[in-house]
C-alpha cells in the first residue's frame, strides 16, 4: 500500500509538471510577448509581467489550477487520496515559488491559490468520506 502511495504521488507530480509546462508553453505560443523579459531586478520583472497579454496571464493561472488537478487525479487513481493531497501541496508550493521569482498581479495569485486549495479540499473530503 505504501509503495502505491509513493508511486501515485511521484506520478502525480510528474503529470503536474508536464501539464504546467505544456499550458505555459501554449500561453507563450498563442499570446507572444511584445517585449522581452527583463530579469535584472524585481521591479524590472514586475514591469515585464505587467506588459504580458491578458491571454498569457490567464493560461498561466489555468496551468496553476489544472496541473495540480490532473496530477492529483492521476495520483488518486494510483495511490488514493493521500498522494493527491501531496500533489496539491506541490502545486501550492509551485505557485509560492513562482510568486517569489516573478511578481505577479494579485488576482493571479488569489485565483491560483484558491483554485488549488479548492482541489485540495475536494481530495481531502473524498478521503474523509471514503470508508472501505
Amino acid at each position: 500500500m505504501v509503495q502505491r502511495r509513493v508511486v501515485g504521488a511521484l506520478a502525480g507530480i510528474l503529470v503536474l509538471a508536464v501539464v504546467v509546462v505544456i499550458l505555459e508553453w501554449l500561453a507563450l505560443r498563442l499570446f507572444p510577448a511584445s517585449v522581452s523579459l527583463d530579469l535584472s531586478s524585481r521591479l524590472a520583472k514586475a514591469r515585464s509581467v505587467a506588459q504580458l497579454p491578458l491571454g498569457t496571464l490567464l493560461l498561466v493561472v489555468a496551468s496553476w489550477v489544472v496541473g495540480p488537478f490532473i496530477g492529483g487525479s492521476v495520483a488518486r487513481r494510483i495511490g488514493g487520496n493521500l498522494p493527491a493531497l501531496v500533489v496539491t501541496a506541490m502545486g501550492l508550493a509551485g505557485i509560492a515559488l513562482n510568486a517569489v521569482a516573478f511578481p505577479h498581479p494579485p488576482w493571479m495569485l488569489a485565483v491560483g491559490v484558491m483554485g488549488v486549495m479548492a482541489e485540495g479540499w475536494w481530495f481531502l473530503s473524498a478521503e474523509l468520506s471514503f470508508r472501505p
